[in-house]
């Protein structure tokens, strides 16, 4: 998928906490300005909200992967995923017939202790 250079270059920090609009930045912002309201909040802390909300979640391996990669602030390889998956260090939780779903968090913390 084709992503346009201005839109590459800005990062997702979350919803406006007034709004809930979506909210992006340029990767060297401090402060975060929503778009529709106009409200300003601090990124950093935007951020670390959206990591824990993140790490809390219950997501398909893939996306799980992808979010991972946010809170971590690191890549997260698909061959290292699949490896705890096959060694039974990151269990899923089925839901009837739906895909399995991994926990955010687990992936983090095995990431963490596998640098």
């Amino acid at each position: 998928m084709l992503t346009s250079p201005v839109r590459a270059e800005r990062r997702y920090v979350g919803p406006c906490p007034e709004c809930e609009q979506d909210v992006t930045v340029f990767p060297e912002a401090t402060v975060a300005v929503c778009p529709a309201c106009g409200t300003r909040f601090d990124v950093d802390a935007a951020l670390d909200a959206l990591r824990g909300q993140l790490a809390d979640m219950w997501l398909p391996r893939e996306q799980a992967r992808r979010a991972a990669e946010i809170v971590a602030a690191r890549p997260v390889p698909l061959g290292s995923v699949k490896t705890w998956i096959a060694r039974g260090k990151l269990a899923p939780r089925k839901t009837g017939t739906g895909p399995a779903l991994y926990r955010v968090g687990a992936l983090v913390s095995l990431l963490a202790k596998s640098a």
